[in-house]
């Protein structure tokens, strides 16, 4: 069952337009043969309280976490995860003006 999580700081939110991300990433996932469409969830969570390098307030971070039962998905993890990851850095645009921008993404069995 794949799970789709996108974290990303409080900040962000006026940029991320979530609905539309939410929706592309689920729609990318969804047309993965390997991925079980029954069990797929897309979700975002959104971080209030964090502290990134010098606590500037424009430091920000989006993180996509992919969630597989190992024994669900007929593919490699590194496989599976680079559709969602590519999708999601094309859609997240971040305020290049702080050097403490980042963008990630890792796929983790369950």
């Amino acid at each position: 069952m794949p799970h789709l999580t996108i974290e990303y700081t409080a900040n962000l939110e006026p940029q991320l337009q979530l609905p539309q991300l939410i929706d592309a990433l689920h729609r990318v996932a969804a047309g993965i043969e390997a991925f079980p469409l029954a069990g797929l969830r897309t979700r975002a969570e959104r971080r209030d309280h964090y502290r990134i390098a010098d606590g500037h307030v424009d430091n920000a971070f989006v993180h996509l976490t992919l969630r597989l039962a190992a024994s669900k998905c007929a593919r490699p993890p590194a496989t599976c995860c680079s559709r969602p990851c590519a999708t999601s850095c094309s859609r997240c645009s971040t305020n290049a003006r702080s050097p403490f921008h980042s963008r990630s993404a890792k796929s983790t069995p369950y």
